[in-house]
């Protein structure tokens, strides 16, 4: 039981960059290939506050280096641009700049050379057409987008954000603060009732 509050203390205390939002498509397989000086773009994205890197999930034919450059538009007016080297199969991050709210925005990549792009094939737009190659709808699926903090945070330090988000979808008279009282709670009754066990067995 000690050691595994060790652990568990350790994993909540141990420092990391962490994910700051998606758009929550599954990286199922590659649905479709960007050629040279084509350009794909995904709009309708939420960039989260706080987020300083985008990524997409790119593999770019064996044996050759391509540079895939991403340029990220907000509703609020930002314009970013961001250039990468991609030499294998990886989920690649570019650097965007870090705003205190979150905004609506638009990513594009452009590419030197054939890069497959990941997502979910058959994943239908929620509201409209949401990714475009050269300008026309994509139909074979949606692209896998992922937004990320690389200032490094603990678990515990983002509790309080992650009981928020788990109360949107709750029912009237629950609120954030239920959460944070079934992870202190929890732990609680798992050592009474272990400790109950082993005083029966004695």
């Amino acid at each position: 039981m000690l050691a595994g509050a060790v652990v568990a203390v350790l994993w909540l205390l141990h420092p990391a960059e962490r994910l700051s939002g998606t758009d929550s498509v599954e990286p199922a397989a590659y649905v479709t290939n960007v050629a040279p000086r084509q350009r794909l773009c995904v709009r309708d994205l939420l960039v989260p506050a706080g987020a300083d890197r985008i990524s997409f999930a790119l593999a770019p034919t064996p044996g050759t280096q391509v540079r895939v450059t991403m340029r990220l538009r907000t509703a609020a007016g930002l314009d970013a641009t961001s250039v990468q080297t991609v030499t294998q199969q990886a989920e690649v991050r570019f650097p965007i700049p870090r705003s205190p709210r979150s905004h609506g925005g638009t990513a594009c990549l452009r590419t030197t050379g054939l890069v497959a792009v990941t997502g979910h094939a058959g994943v239908p737009a929620t509201v409209r057409p949401q990714v475009f190659l050269q300008g026309k709808p994509l139909t074979t699926g949606l692209v896998s987008v992922w937004f990320w903090d690389s200032h490094k945070r603990t678990l515990a330090s983002v509790l309080p954000a992650a009981a928020r988000h788990a109360s949107v979808f709750r029912a009237g008279f629950v609120g954030p603060w239920i959460y944070l009282v079934m992870a202190l709670l929890l732990p609680l009754l798992w050592f009474a009732g272990l400790r109950t066990l082993v005083r029966a067995r004695a």
